[in-house]
């Protein structure tokens, strides 16, 4: 879907972050390669997934300067 998503040019500049429980680098990878923003790894806890969630955002929304 990212593939697709980014190859349009009406939708390309859109920022997409992946969250996901996967593990594998080559997905990390994959995701980077088709114009992924960020990728995260969600944590195994509810608690530490809403954490790292917050932090990213307070990242984006705090500190980034776009």
């Amino acid at each position: 879907m990212l593939k697709k998503l980014k190859s349009d040019p009406d939708y390309s500049s859109i920022p997409v972050v992946i969250l996901s429980d996967n593990n594998f680098s080559r997905y990390r990878d994959e995701a980077y390669a088709y114009g992924a923003s960020s990728f995260i790894k969600k944590p195994g806890g509810l608690d530490d997934t809403k954490n790292k969630i917050e932090t990213f955002f307070k990242y984006w929304f705090e500190v980034a300067e776009v």
